[in-house]
């Protein structure tokens, strides 16, 4: 029972620190962050073609797609990718389980994209509150 918790904790996370980072960033002021809030139709598509992978069951490889998206350190795809994380954080330990994914490893995706991206220090700064 306590490491369900402490998983629905990490995922709560997860989404608060998203939320956050988009207030921050995009200033994006959302309780749900999803594909509406991103204006261009080229990274709308984008994101829609990952979270159907995510959706679908693709878990690993829409993760590794958006790993080949953010390289560049384009800010716009750091908005897609927190976007991305979120979707990823609401599916349920079984959903991810089935699709060789953990809720450990949305919190090291979502970890590793923010520092790839200069603004851990901002994550850091909301966790340890």
């Amino acid at each position: 029972m306590f490491a369900s918790f402490e998983k629905d904790y990490i995922m709560r996370i997860v989404k608060e620190m998203v939320r956050m980072l988009l207030k921050l960033l995009f200033d994006i002021d959302t309780t749900r962050p999803m594909d509406e809030v991103i204006k261009e139709a080229e990274e709308q598509q984008m994101l829609s073609r990952l979270i159907k992978m995510i959706d679908d069951g693709l878990v690993n490889e829409a993760e590794n797609e958006l790993y080949e998206i953010t390289l560049d350190g384009d800010r716009l795809h750091l908005k897609t990718a927190l976007i991305f994380y979120y979707h990823l954080a609401e599916k349920d330990e079984d959903f991810l389980l089935r699709h060789g994914y953990t809720k450990e490893e949305v919190k090291e995706g979502v970890e590793d994209l923010i520092e790839r991206y200069g603004v851990k220090d901002i994550a850091d700064l909301f966790i340890e509150n």
